[in-house]
């Protein structure tokens, strides 16, 4: 939490593990592996992170043994009580999981209920099996609340990255939306500047969590529906699987984009939970047509800027594939004199000589 990246918004909340002091068990809240560190530091970030004011509330589950589906249920109950009690827009993030059988079953159901019990969503990664790895089969993945997180990322030994589903990645049709998972660079545990990099859909679901806290920033009375449908109805839609990166299972076509112009502008009406005071809506400033988007170039990225005439833009954040490319505010800034869109292309140059 003391990581230079979360700025102080990061709070101890909850550890199913204690240690024995002078003063009698303590909670253990220390990283182990860096991988809790790693995806705070995706979600809420300053220089790394999606959504940059976020607040993170840690939830220790795991340690350098891994965790039981006890620890899980025990978790589960403590993130109920403290949405609850907080009563403000939140997003769950679980970037571990297992096989949807046994035990894993029980907190599939678990998963569920929490989501049912607090209308907060749920994001979870989607499983790191690779290519015959079937997140319906995965905890928990299978519960159909959950907004499951596939990863994108590097191509057979290529040192380009894509937007193709990564051959790590769990997929199927119960992943709901795919976001860049390889390469990721992000806060590490051994100090609190150290930048590190990690890949797994552990790294692609954080990024789906910061992408719904800044829209429930904007929309803070939205439904797990809204939320989800908010996701699906902004992202790209085109084809994340070849014959070379093997069976897509069924996965959606459908990759990660948050809009630039601000996630209230497209986002669908939010339906008011039950007893929730609907919010007046203030008016809004008429917003210029978005432009129709190019046709796809086969290999081809495609990252589109919109800005109004007036706004001023000091810092450019850009994340394709996995990359993130920082370029600090000092002397660069940009004044936009009418409304204008930028746009950046790459091209597949694998098979270029």
């Amino acid at each position: 939490c003391s990581h230079e990246e979360l700025e102080g918004r990061c709070i101890q909340g909850f550890s199913t593990y204690e240690r024995l002091t002078f003063d009698g068990y303590v909670p253990l809240h220390d990283d182990d592996s860096g991988h809790g560190t790693h995806v705070a530091g995706i979600v809420a970030g300053k220089v790394y992170g999606v959504a940059k004011q976020a607040t993170v509330i840690c939830v220790k589950q795991l340690n350098g043994g891994g965790a039981s589906y006890a620890h899980s249920l025990e978790a589960y109950a403590w993130v109920q009580a403290e949405m609850a009690r907080r009563g403000r827009p939140s997003v769950i993030q679980r970037s571990i999981g297992g096989l949807n059988t046994g035990r894993g079953v029980a907190g599939t159901a678990a998963a569920h209920a929490l989501v049912e019990a607090t209308q907060v969503p749920f994001v979870a990664s989607a499983g790191n099996l690779g290519r015959t790895c079937d997140t319906c089969g995965r905890s928990p993945g299978a519960s159909p609340l959950l907004i499951k997180a596939g990863a994108l990322g590097m191509r057979g030994w290529s040192s380009i990255l894509h937007d193709r589903v990564a051959p790590l990645s769990c997929r199927g049709p119960c992943v709901t939306i795919f976001a860049p998972g390889t390469a990721i660079l992000a806060a590490g545990h051994t100090s609190d500047t150290s930048i590190v990099e990690k890949s797994g859909t552990s790294m692609a679901a954080p990024a789906v969590s910061g992408a719904v806290a800044a829209f429930l920033s904007m929309r803070p009375a939205a439904t797990v529906a809204d939320a989800k449908a908010w996701l699906l109805s902004n992202a790209q839609t085109y084809d994340i699987g070849t014959e070379r990166e093997g069976n897509v299972l069924g996965s959606p076509q459908k990759v990660l984009h948050i809009p630039c112009d601000g996630a209230v502008v497209t986002a669908p009406p939010a339906t008011p939970r039950p007893d929730t005071p609907v919010p007046t809506p203030r008016p809004e400033t008429p917003v210029p047509p978005t432009p129709t988007p190019p046709t796809p170039v086969p290999g081809a990225a495609y990252l589109t800027l919109r800005a109004d005439s007036g706004a001023t833009v000091s810092d450019f954040g850009f994340l394709s594939d996995g990359y993130a490319t920082y370029l600090p505010s000092t002397d660069r800034q940009v004044t936009f004199e009418g409304n204008c869109e930028l746009r950046w292309t790459s091209f597949d140059l694998e098979d270029s000589e």
